[in-house]
């Protein structure tokens, strides 16, 4: 069987989140894209329908590798990387494509 996989932008370092995470957590640029790919992938994988709602903080700060304080890269996923319904932003755009598979 094949490993799952996930979309990643090729410019993925010049995106917004990436510099807001940096910002939020004070991580390095790298640090923010490794936190945001390992929950990204994590999410595909494990997820449903992107819905980072349900997750407690403990899964969400797991599932990125973070090692700071507990609960702030929950704290970031839920404030700034989710939309009103509490899916990861543009879920359906990247990971949803792939989820229809």
């Amino acid at each position: 069987m094949a490993e799952p996989w996930i979309r990643v932008h090729a410019n993925i370092a010049d995106k917004p989140v990436v510099w807001r995470l940096v910002k939020e957590l004070g991580v390095t640029q790298n640090e923010a894209i490794g936190l945001l790919v390992r929950f990204w992938g994590q999410m595909s994988q494990h997820g449903h329908d992107g819905r980072a709602i349900a997750l407690t903080d403990q899964q969400i700060d797991s599932w990125g590798g973070w090692r700071g304080k507990r609960g702030r890269f929950a704290a970031f996923v839920r404030t700034f990387h989710t939309d009103d319904d509490g899916r990861v932003n543009e879920w359906d755009d990247y990971a949803g494509k792939l989820e229809d598979r």
